[in-house]
């Protein structure tokens, strides 16, 4: 009986725990490699609004509300509370702009099919990559579609719960949260919450989140992610409006006449870091934490960094002040470690509260202590898949610490933990939950021993967890025994697994049955992933219907592009490079290689030879993804190094030649027999 290769069950465990993993050797060599699907994450942003129509007077259903759910001391009406107080971003200041601090807006496609799904009713998500302007493209599309109804706006996860809850009239009601990621803690928004709160159809739930935050999500072991991202994985896609970071040229020659007279806008338009993040400072932002001298940048700056890696690490609330104290020495740059004559950290602090170009700040004050802004942490998320500084060794425990006794906190700290490859502290915090019987910890702490190869702990703790009633932790435990006793134990698992209805194995179970030569049962197993939203499960059911000649393969690889899957990216942009379309293939193929794609990377070396001949870029790409495992990556380079630098040309050759990479064999002799 065929055994499951180490790669392939941790591949898929960290898939089937929403690490979405990449899809691995598909046929005719469609794909090369198997690469760790991940993107980036950074910020996500949730919207939500709460319409209450009363039967029996608006006055007593507020009263009885903020009572009873303590919601939100003056609930409002859709129309009459402002875009800022809904979260709307102040744009960057402009003298001559006669719109003031929140622009002209200027219409999006989706626009229309936006309105009329808030009209309707139910759960709508708006989504995009960074500060695209999906809050104002929201709040346009509920002030349509919904004015003149009530408004709720809950603070946080345990007044939404406490809302969903509350006898009150539901028919027509909108409900808003802010930033998404803050209401789904423990006691926050889930499944059935949604339910409570959708129960009259007429009540629209809307929403936005950053697509870094999906990805960050989706990435981390789900044991580890924040409860209640069910609510995600369960939205079918037809409630999922993605807005572009650029505007395209079709909305910007439909924008109304008067943005002519804000010089901003058209500056956003043609701005390269997008159109939205333009306008809310995003590259000034930057620049101001990055760039800069003196004693007060250099402790402003160095607090900032504090902040920025504190959410790195997975802190969701304010970092206090004198955590921000304690660690700053740490990130002071060398020429003012260990003086004394430095601006003091209220001093530092007021530097970075300060809003640049009049929008935002590096820095935000709350209760509590000082949120570090999206658009700094972001970018150092997205950065995080290359080489570059780590979250700083005395920061894991002090977030610990902050965290202590907040579940949610915790599991949050965890998963960003296996992000930043400190498995050390996620297993130091998910061991001691598993041990008090948490299942989902459990299944947590598997997945981290399957991923150090732990193998026995690993079956021991997936055991634990599968009996305890995990479906996460009976896809772990399956995948574990599978690396000891065959594929046959893992299919056991799985399908039971997938018969409470986890369908995070599908991929693997449609690969057990290719192995078998049971293309239909493949087929089937697929087809179910990828109805469930398992993207991995939906590559590979692309390329089975196109082996098999059906047309349909063509939409399900254009929606797998759409919804930026690195593999498929990866083999649309090699398709691309094939056929000749260089320029596409170029965009195509960054764009999966800043997703995460080793493949990509090798791609890009391929087009730079063949298009540019330039032989130092593809040295770069190819060294990349050498260190990264990609074998032909490693027999290329070695070819190109061969002159340049034989001795490593000769390291990476060998490692290729004993990886079993063909070529790398014959050259390697070839070289012996000189």
């Amino acid at each position: 009986m065929r055994r499951l290769s180490a790669r392939v069950i941790i591949t898929v465990v960290v898939v089937c725990l929403g690490m979405a993993v990449a899809v691995g050797f598909l046929a005719r060599q469609k794909l090369a490699d198997a690469d760790q699907y991940s993107s980036v994450g950074s910020g996500l942003v949730a919207l939500f609004g709460f319409l209450v129509v009363a039967g029996g007077g608006v006055a007593t259903v507020i009263r009885f509300v903020t009572q009873r759910a303590r919601v939100d001391d003056r609930p409002g009406l859709v129309g009459d509370v402002g875009d800022l107080d809904l979260g709307v971003a102040v744009a960057i200041h402009s003298p001559h702009a006669i719109s003031g601090v929140i622009p002209l807006y200027i219409g999006r496609s989706i626009d229309d099919e936006l309105r009329e799904a808030v009209k309707r009713g139910g759960f709508v998500l708006v989504h995009g990559e960074g500060p695209a302007g999906k809050t104002r493209t929201a709040v346009v599309a509920i002030n349509n579609a919904r004015r003149g109804q009530p408004l709720w706006r809950p603070a946080g996860p345990d007044e939404l719960r406490k809302l969903a809850e509350a006898p009150v009239p539901r028919h027509g009601a909108v409900v808003w949260l802010d930033r998404l990621e803050r209401f789904l803690g423990p006691d926050g928004l889930d499944l059935a919450t949604l339910d409570r709160l959708t129960r009259d159809q007429r009540l629209a739930v809307v929403a936005t989140i950053r697509d870094e935050q999906i990805a960050a999500i989706r990435s981390a072991p789900a044991a580890g992610a924040p409860p209640g991202t069910d609510v995600l994985s369960g939205m079918p896609g037809h409630r999922w409006f993605k807005i572009d970071r650029f505007l395209t040229p079709e909305e910007w020659a439909a924008a109304p006449d008067d943005t002519r007279y804000d010089p901003r806008l058209e500056q956003a338009y043609h701005a390269r870091e997008g159109f939205g993040e333009y306008l809310v400072a995003g590259r000034a932002l930057l620049d101001r934490w990055l760039v800069g001298g003196g004693p007060l940048y250099a402790v402003g700056s160095a607090l900032v960094s504090a902040a920025v890696d504190c959410a790195r690490a997975g802190l969701r609330g304010p970092v206090p002040v004198e955590v921000l104290e304690k660690l700053l020495p740490r990130y002071l740059a060398d020429p003012w470690y260990g003086r004394t004559d430095l601006p003091t950290v209220a001093d530092g602090l007021a530097w970075a509260t300060t809003r640049v170009l009049g929008a935002s700040s590096c820095l935000w004050p709350v209760p509590g202590g000082y949120l570090a802004s999206e658009q700094l942490v972001g970018p150092v998320r997205a950065l995080s898949r290359r080489p570059g500084p780590p979250v700083q060794d005395a920061v894991w425990p002090l977030v610990y610490e902050l965290a202590a006794g907040d579940d949610g906190e915790l599991r949050s700290i965890a998963a960003n933990a296996v992000q930043e490859e400190r498995t050390d502290w996620a297993e130091r915090i998910a061991r001691p939950m598993a041990e008090a019987g948490d299942a989902e910890a459990a299944a947590f702490l598997a997945c981290l021993l399957v991923m150090e190869k732990r193998w026995d702990d690993a079956i021991e703790w997936g055991r634990r967890s599968a009996q305890a009633g995990s479906t996460r932790g009976m896809i772990i435990y399956g995948m574990a025994l599978g690396t000891r006793f065959g594929e046959l134990e893992a299919e056991v698992w799985l399908q039971a697994a997938a018969e409470r209805g986890d369908l995070s194995g599908a991929f693997v179970l449609g690969e057990i049955a290719m192995n078998r030569g049971d293309r239909a049962a493949a087929k089937s197993w697929w087809r179910r992933g990828a109805e469930a939203g398992e993207l991995d499960a939906k590559f590979a059911l692309a390329l089975l219907m196109e082996d098999d000649d059906d047309p349909a393969y063509a939409r399900l690889l254009g929606e797998l592009v759409m919804a930026d899957h690195p593999e498929a990216l990866t083999e649309f942009g090699a398709r691309a490079l094939r056929a000749g379309e260089v320029t596409m293939a170029a965009g195509v193929l960054m764009r999966a290689a800043d997703r995460g794609s080793v493949t990509a990377l090798y791609h890009l070396g391929v087009h730079a030879m063949l298009t540019e001949g330039d032989g130092d870029r593809a040295i770069l790409c190819w060294r990349e993804a050498a260190e990264r495992g990609h074998v032909p990556a490693m027999t290329g380079l070695s070819l190109l190094l061969t002159a340049a630098d034989p001795a490593e040309s000769d390291v990476w050759l060998r490692k290729a030649a004993e990886l079993g990479e063909p070529q790398a064999v014959e050259l390697l002799n070839e070289r012996r027999q000189r």
